[in-house]
């Protein structure tokens, strides 16, 4: 079957942003399809996403050409925007930070005021750069257009974060949710890269999942694949901002652990303090037995819930981030032994463990995010167009630096003298 030109290009810069430097030959035989296929694509792009240089010298032979991502043709940004905390990162080419910035969040600020910060807080970060498109890892559901339909966040509900964004930021904006950054990074900057299929339990006010399959990430539009967090585990239970009563996220979030401490102090049970996950932590390390029974039922809901992942996907390992992490094996423990109660018996024990992404994972997710809409021509990992505005990338337009040609790259007219006269040999 001929791979259409477009394509071949596409899955090019793809592989060398993946795994770096490359001679045409490692890239030809990745691909399937001739040096010259690759040759036409690769000078299409060189000198401005694509950079050439000559290797390293081996032995006594010449030295081959390499083709590399251009760390300096521009960099992303990603804004991880949670209810305590924001976090914004850039990227270059060579996923390689260029800039990071964090700090606590304003929740007096309306969705206007908070996404004016946000803009600010990405254009200082530019410098002499150039900003590309930015990724917002976001924890809620949104439409097509980017208008926020589902938050925990007062006001944000009918909010159109990503036009106002892009008004702030002036480069195309995408939304994903932020379990799914969380995936994202871990799958390609964290330890992630060792398996093929992991999941990404991600707990904070409320408890998302990202799924890492086969070398991406599956998600569908808007937010809304993989919701664990609204998986009802007990009929009876509390309710759950999502209409529903007994959901995971109002079992075993942060929101529901804080609600069921302040009871006890309330009723005297429990000394005052202020409920945060590293106080949790504390008074679980000095003895306080009742913390600890809230800390533990909530990892065994969270055990039983993964467990009914594990059972679907048959995952690897388990990477587990979020401010909840604080608690460390406090709610690990029990979450660990529940998984292993109601998974298959039959399945290989999954190692559940903290990100070392820690607390960047997610807006390291969301600068990655928008690089590989660049690298798939604005497209989604299904094929999928996406929204690109007046993108420097956008469909057809070869990241800025040309428009892909027709046909197929076997099939390039070479030169009058010499079929590969314009393709370094292999000893070249």
């Amino acid at each position: 079957m001929e791979r259409p030109a477009r394509k071949v290009r596409d899955i090019v810069v793809q592989l060398l942003w993946e795994n770096g430097p490359s001679t045409l030959e490692e890239l030809a035989d990745q691909i399937g399809v001739t040096k010259v296929g690759v040759f036409h694509q690769l000078r299409a792009e060189e000198g401005g996403l694509v950079i050439k240089f000559k290797e390293k010298k081996r032995g006594r032979g010449r030295r081959r050409n390499q083709y590399a991502i251009n760390p300096d043709w521009g960099y992303t940004a990603g804004v991880d925007l949670g209810t305590a905390f924001w976090r914004v990162v850039g990227l270059d080419g060579g996923k390689r930070k260029v800039f990071e910035k964090k700090g606590e969040r304003d929740l007096g600020l309306s969705p206007e005021e908070t996404v004016e910060f946000m803009g600010k807080v990405v254009r200082e970060g530019r410098r002499d750069r150039r900003l590309l498109g930015v990724g917002v890892a976001f924890p809620g559901i949104w439409d097509r257009e980017g208008r926020i339909s589902m938050s925990r966040w007062e006001g944000w509900e009918g909010f159109p974060l990503r036009r106002e964004m892009e008004r702030e930021v002036g480069v195309p904006v995408f939304l994903i949710d932020n379990a799914q950054g969380m995936a994202l990074g871990e799958g390609y900057l964290g330890e992630g890269r060792r398996f093929s299929h992991f999941l990404f339990l991600n707990l904070g006010t409320g408890v998302g999942l990202g799924v890492w399959e086969g070398g991406q990430v599956l998600w569908e539009g808007g937010g809304r694949s993989a919701e664990i967090g609204h998986m009802v585990m007990k009929e009876d239970g509390p309710p759950c901002m999502c209409g529903n009563f007994g959901c995971l996220e109002a079992l075993a979030s942060y929101r529901a652990i804080r609600r069921e401490v302040e009871g006890l102090i309330s009723e005297g049970m429990v000394q005052p303090f202020d409920v945060t996950p590293r106080a949790l932590k504390e008074r679980v390390d000095a003895g306080d037995r009742a913390v600890q029974k809230v800390v533990e039922r909530a990892g065994r809901w969270l055990g039983k819930a993964l467990s009914y992942a594990v059972n679907l996907f048959h995952p690897e390992a388990v990477f587990v981030g979020g401010g909840m992490t604080e608690l460390g094996e406090h709610l690990l423990r029990p979450m660990r032994e529940t998984l292993r109660e109601f998974a298959l018996s039959d399945r290989v024990e999954v190692p559940v463990q903290i990100s070392p992404l820690g607390e960047w994972a997610g807006a390291l997710g969301a600068a990655l995010s928008v690089w590989l809409k660049i690298l798939r021509g604005g497209k989604d990992h299904d094929g999928q167009e996406e929204h690109l505005g007046d993108s420097p990338f956008a469909v057809g337009q070869g990241c800025g630096t040309h428009r892909a040609g027709g046909g197929d790259p076997r099939k390039a007219p070479p030169s009058q003298e010499d079929p590969d006269s314009n393709v370094p040999r292999e000893d070249g």
